[in-house]
């Protein structure tokens, strides 16, 4: 029961699966004009044939347009994938951007405040020495590498006339070595005091007259006029004893007498003691204001454009930047003691490997892509295959199935025809015969003459015959001695129904022959010919010679009224039938279409 139950309920989805089919089919049918009338198995057969031509008529083309649709699809998709991951890392470099900025500043604004403070503390000094400033700066505990800054120092104005003096101080301080570099004509002269952390880098430096570089001066000026440190232009620390001459600069903070400042409520030259200063190499700067994992992926360029002057500070990669475009969202202008910086980023080849999962998940997207619209467009492409060979197999199929029905069709209606040829015969030789035996024996020979022309209409696939080969079928159980029946004319074909009327007539003619004419003794001769004239039209004669003489009251016979009946009406031909003392003569004059002329011929 429950398998009786199961296949009653397949039975019905499976019904109401295809009464829906054959209603969505029959209701685009209806859109498409088909009537009514039509049964519905044809409208299926024109829907489906709609729907597969087209893809038949195109198999070739869609294939390749699936893979460049698919493909462009794919390439697309990932390209904008692309440029969106290359939008996110643009802003993620500008984010960068300005927290490198903000840790530049913040580091010499670090700076800047400790220097504040040491010119505040030495303004209360009455004398700055080298054991007041080696105890000062021992006394801060600070790491001046982590600051960026290499050394701190200490810088005085002296005269000239002094700088005798000032040797014989610094000697007796313990710098035995000591002495003043180079001495300009300036009255004043600013020779590095002291320089803190005592080192041979920085001892070197211990001395050199720092007024007598343009950028230290102009840096001094500024400082002493605006009462604030400030920073120098980029300049080359090689006074300070680098073997590499390395880019840096120097920001001085005036230290005024705090006393004479008070009493004078302002500063002033009388008051001025001399400067702090810090020193700041611009790589060491960089590398502590930047972590050392984005230092490694990108390409910093620092440039001074105060005064509208673009001066390079610091150059990450020189060798790679000047072949490197940088987008303008990729720099950032930043203030220092005075001084106008810009920082300009962009990201180098190890950069990239930053977002590699991200980027490796576009690639693997992308060749997937790729792959996918290769695989749609080989699928495609078999279908395609798949469907011209089916379509090509089905029109074959139908071709075979129409060109049976045509052969049915043909061979039922020349078997109609044989059976009213046969009986037209039947009934023409009953009325011509006296008894059962001479009507049997008219009725067989004329079956025979049809047999025979049938013969020669299979053996030429039922196509056109030639009259030579009619004519020797037809009058070979005639041919008694050789040389009794004569053919002779060209070439000429008639058509199946026409070749059968024409082997008939040939027949009539050689069984009177046979019974009452030339054929019925040795010595008589047939002569079969046949010409065209310039009308298109073919005369054939047969005429007999050497036989009994004819008698000129005789009556027209069966044989003859059945030849002039088969020719008028099956050929259309004139028939003109004659009994001279010499044998009969009968003449027919054939009319050929004018299109089958020269097929005929």
């Amino acid at each position: 029961m429950r398998r009786w139950f199961h296949g009653r309920e397949t039975l019905t989805h499976n019904s109401y699966v295809y009464e829906r089919q054959w209603t969505r089919l029959l209701g685009e049918a209806a859109a498409k004009g088909y009537r009514k009338n039509v049964k519905p198995v044809k409208i299926v057969k024109a829907l489906l044939a709609d729907q597969s031509d087209f893809l038949l008529r195109y198999r070739r083309v869609l294939p390749a347009a699936v893979l460049s649709l698919t493909l462009l699809l794919a390439l697309g998709f990932g390209l904008l994938l692309t440029r969106y991951v290359e939008r996110q890392e643009r802003a993620m470099l500008r984010i960068q951007v300005v927290e490198l900025a903000s840790g530049i500043e913040q580091r010499m604004n670090a700076s800047e405040a400790l220097l504040r403070a040491s010119a505040t503390a030495f303004a209360f000094v009455p004398r700055i020495d080298a054991d007041f400033f080696s105890s000062y700066f021992k006394g801060l505990q600070l790491d001046v590498a982590s600051r960026g800054m290499i050394a701190m120092g200490w810088t005085a104005p002296v005269g000239r006339d002094r700088l005798h003096e000032l040797e014989t101080m610094m000697r007796s301080e313990g710098d035995d070595d000591f002495f003043t570099w180079p001495v300009t004509s300036e009255k004043q002269i600013y020779p590095v005091l002291y320089l803190e952390p005592q080192n041979p880098v920085n001892h070197s430096a211990i001395g050199f007259n720092a007024y007598s570089d343009s950028a230290r001066r102009a840096a001094m000026v500024r400082a002493f006029d605006a009462g604030a440190p400030r920073a120098t232009a980029p300049t080359v620390l090689r006074q300070e004893g680098w073997e590499t001459d390395p880019t840096g600069f120097l920001v001085y903070a005036p230290v005024h007498d705090a006393i004479s400042s008070a009493r004078r409520e302002a500063p002033s030259r009388r008051s001025f003691k001399g400067f702090i200063f810090g020193v700041f190499r611009a790589e060491d700067l960089i590398r502590t204001s930047i972590p050392a994992d984005q230092a490694q992926k990108l390409d910093l360029e620092l440039y001074d454009i105060t005064g509208g002057r673009r001066r390079l500070l610091y150059d990450s990669r020189p060798e790679m930047w000047s072949a490197r475009s940088v987008d303008e969202g990729n720099r950032t202008t930043l203030v220092v003691s005075g001084r106008r910086w810009e920082l300009v980023v962009a990201p180098v080849s190890a950069w990239e490997y930053r977002d590699l999962p991200q980027r490796l998940l576009i690639y693997f997207l992308i060749g997937t892509a790729v792959v996918v619209s290769c695989l749609l467009a080989g699928i495609m492409w078999f279908a395609m295959r798949a469907a011209a060979a089916t379509r090509e197999a089905l029109d074959r199929e139908t071709e075979q199935v129409e060109m049976r029905t045509i052969l049915l069709r043909e061979l039922n209606h020349r078997v109609k025809n044989t059976l009213a040829t046969v009986n037209s015969l039947a009934a023409l030789s009953r009325e011509g015969a006296t008894d059962v035996a001479s009507y049997y024996a008219a009725l067989n020979g004329r079956l025979r003459a049809l047999s025979a022309t049938h013969d020669l209409l299979t053996s030429s696939d039922w196509g056109d015959t030639e009259l030579r080969d009619i004519a020797e079928a037809e009058l070979a159980p005639f041919m008694g001695v050789k040389g009794q029946i004569v053919i002779e004319g060209p070439p000429v074909r008639f058509e199946p129904t026409k070749a059968l009327s024409l082997g008939l007539s040939l027949h009539e003619l050689a069984t009177n022959a046979s019974k009452y004419g030339a054929l019925s003794t040795i010595t008589g001769q047939v002569f079969l010919n046949w010409h065209f004239d310039r009308e298109n039209r073919l005369h054939l004669r047969w005429a007999e010679s050497g036989g009994p003489a004819i008698v000129e009251d005789r009556k027209q016979g069966f044989g003859s009224m059945l030849v002039e009946k088969l020719m008028a009406r099956q050929l259309k031909a004139d028939v003109k039938l004659s009994f001279p003392p010499t044998g009969a003569v009968c003449e027919f004059v054939i009319p050929l279409d004018k299109q089958k002329g020269a097929a005929e011929r």
